[in-house]
């Protein structure tokens, strides 16, 4: 993301959910997909991602979540859980929708410093209204938001290492029914196989393998 980007986001219909959920609760979006992106901070609990590439994204007390418009999900509350949920369209200047992630993103597994329950808790509070004062301050607070996920040394490390081997999960899941070599994956990322291996394992928590064999199981079932 580069300054340009961020110049040119307007964002509007932002609306704020907040509560409890009760352990075991599933949201189904694997057939409808979302009308918006969001963002969702677990202040208790647990909660558990999975997309229809069958991608799995989990967090718990502390994290920081973001799903984007029209992605297609499954979302489970495992454990009784206290959440507040900023829902939002972005565009930019053309008035062309835009995500600032790839898919179901964890930005952050914690919050040390309180600095994103911070700002989710302003959230809450005038997420309420439909004042002109409390539309603007939602705005000021997700720009704020957007500020302090990209201005985190330790996400913006993960993004470019993520980042090296973007080309190569892209060809993976382009061709997933097809049993290419992982040498070709390694190849399309400019990273050794040994770097490509590891690099996917800290990215899906599994081997490209194992991930491409996900694929095709989600592919066979629908």
């Amino acid at each position: 993301m580069n300054d340009l980007f961020f110049e040119n986001l307007c964002a509007w219909n932002i609306a704020v959910i907040s509560g409890i959920r009760p352990s075991g609760r599933i949201i189904d979006k694997k057939n409808s997909g979302r009308k918006n992106s969001g963002i969702l901070y677990v202040f208790d609990g647990e909660v558990s991602f999975c997309d229809v590439r069958a991608r799995q994204v989990s967090g718990r007390a502390g994290s920081l979540i973001f799903i984007p418009e029209n992605e297609r999900y499954k979302m489970e509350y495992v454990e009784k859980t206290t959440f507040v949920l900023v829902n939002f369209n972005l565009a930019d200047k053309e008035g062309n929708l835009i995500s600032v992630f790839d898919g179901i993103t964890l930005i952050a597994s914690e919050d040390k410093d309180y600095k994103f329950a911070n700002i989710m808790a302003e959230f809450e509070v005038c997420g309420g209204s439909k004042s002109i004062g409390a539309l603007m301050k939602k705005k000021e607070l997700l720009y704020g938001l957007f500020g302090e996920v990209f201005s985190s040394h330790g996400y913006l490390e993960k993004r470019k290492e993520r980042s090296r081997i973007s080309e190569g999960v892209r060809l993976l899941e382009q061709s997933y029914l097809e049993s290419l070599p992982i040498e070709r994956f390694a190849e399309a990322s400019h990273v050794s196989i040994t770097t490509f291996r590891s690099l996917f394992h800290k990215k899906f928590n599994m081997s490209p393998v194992k991930y491409r064999n996900r694929l095709r199981i989600e592919r066979a079932k629908e």
